[in-house]
């Protein structure tokens, strides 16, 4: 069976064949080698791959910033490095009244193509072919400030379905599944999707600090 890249679906050839790590592998630094084992990794185009370096880059950063464990420090001190150098300063500190730091900005859009890059790749690793671009995703990572409705999204998750990891728990976590009313009591059983299916749902950790919410659903004719 001839592989597709995970994101934009065109063949995979010699010529242009790459693969993505699904997350990102500058997650992984300052960690020990038991973290590394059994890393997610889907096939991609060159394109695709490098297309993503810069916004890899931003969610590192991210990370780095509100980091709270000691495994995560070399994170933390390449990102304070690269907003401090390459002229980011001014656009990326926030200051108060006093002339303190008082925030980071980021690139939010970064940060959610970053999210549905993800999606895509363990929707691939899960299904082994590339989401339809029938389908529309949208990320929601407003973890203090989510609405009912995918509260109920994210329950439907927890309580059907298991965890699975690339890597580690520590780093990346994920529950991907279609969306299907009416399932028995705490499942605990992958769902095996069908043409049927108009809604996929995600949830995806990352280092233990930082979580997202993704939905894609099937667009209407």
């Amino acid at each position: 069976m001839q592989k597709t890249c995970y994101n934009c679906g065109i063949e995979i050839t010699r010529t242009n064949k790459s693969k993505e790590h699904i997350p990102a592998q500058a997650l992984f630094e300052g960690y020990s080698i038991a973290h590394k084992f059994n890393r997610i990794t889907v096939p991609s185009c060159k394109d695709c791959n490098n297309n993503y370096s810069i916004i890899d880059e931003e969610f590192k950063n991210l990370i780095g910033v509100i980091n709270n464990a000691p495994e995560r420090n070399t994170i933390t001190k390449k990102a304070v490095w690269a907003i401090l150098h390459f002229g980011q300063k001014k656009k990326r500190l926030v200051f108060d009244r006093t002339g303190r730091v008082g925030g980071v900005v980021f690139d939010a859009n970064q940060i959610e193509l970053f999210h549905k890059k993800n999606f895509k790749g363990i929707f691939y690793k899960e299904y082994g072919y590339p989401i339809s671009e029938d389908f529309n995703i949208v990320v929601d990572i407003n973890e203090n400030d989510y609405s009912e409705g995918i509260l109920s999204s994210i329950g439907y998750l927890q309580y059907h379905f298991n965890w699975k990891v690339s890597g580690h728990k520590d780093i990346f976590q994920y529950i991907i599944q279609p969306f299907r009313q009416n399932l028995s009591e705490g499942i605990h059983q992958d769902i095996i999707p069908n043409n049927t299916d108009t809604h996929f749902l995600a949830l995806m950790k990352y280092n233990q600090s930082h979580v997202a919410f993704v939905g894609a659903s099937k667009r209407r004719n």
